[in-house]
């Protein structure tokens, strides 16, 4: 680590440093100069700037069913959102309605594709998606400062 100057002609008491976004940690002192010399460092202060929250709603939202070897499933892909460190996906069955946490979270990712395979337990007796229910899906871009808008697909049953 090392120390690095800021700004060497500071007349106001508070500062503000707009140049990192990185969420790493940075430490901060003040030390006072004039003629007669500079004084010791004053007390440490840290913090851990963040990268403004993603602005806009992934776009192109598409979605379309397909088969997969565990019955049908469906297929979401979106464009990357700029500043974005991944998505978070609901759903709910049938159009308009309210996505809500916990009950409709599907998943978390990194990618702008994501197949939702449905059921596919061992167990279960049908895998897949049901392809005569209607489903609506939510996108959200993230990143440590938040999320973006959400973007919104139905996709009717067959």
């Amino acid at each position: 680590m090392g120390t690095i100057l800021l700004d060497d002609v500071v007349t106001d008491r508070s500062y503000t440093d707009n140049s990192p976004t990185d969420g790493r940690t940075y430490s901060y002192y003040v030390e006072a100069t004039n003629a007669a010399g500079t004084s010791g460092p004053s007390v440490e202060v840290t913090a851990r700037p963040l990268p403004a929250p993603p602005a806009a709603a992934p776009e192109s939202l598409v979605a379309h069913w397909t088969k997969t070897r565990n019955g049908n499933a469906i297929t979401l892909k979106w464009s990357p959102v700029p500043g974005a460190i991944g998505y978070v996906i609901y759903r709910t069955t049938g159009p308009g309605k309210a996505f809500a946490w916990p009950a409709n979270f599907l998943t978390a990712l990194v990618e702008s594709t994501y197949i939702d395979k449905g059921a596919t337990e061992k167990n279960t007796p049908v895998k897949g998606l049901d392809n005569t229910v209607d489903y609506s899906y939510q996108v959200t871009a993230v990143n440590a400062a938040g999320i973006s808008p959400p973007a919104i697909v139905s996709v009717a049953g067959q």
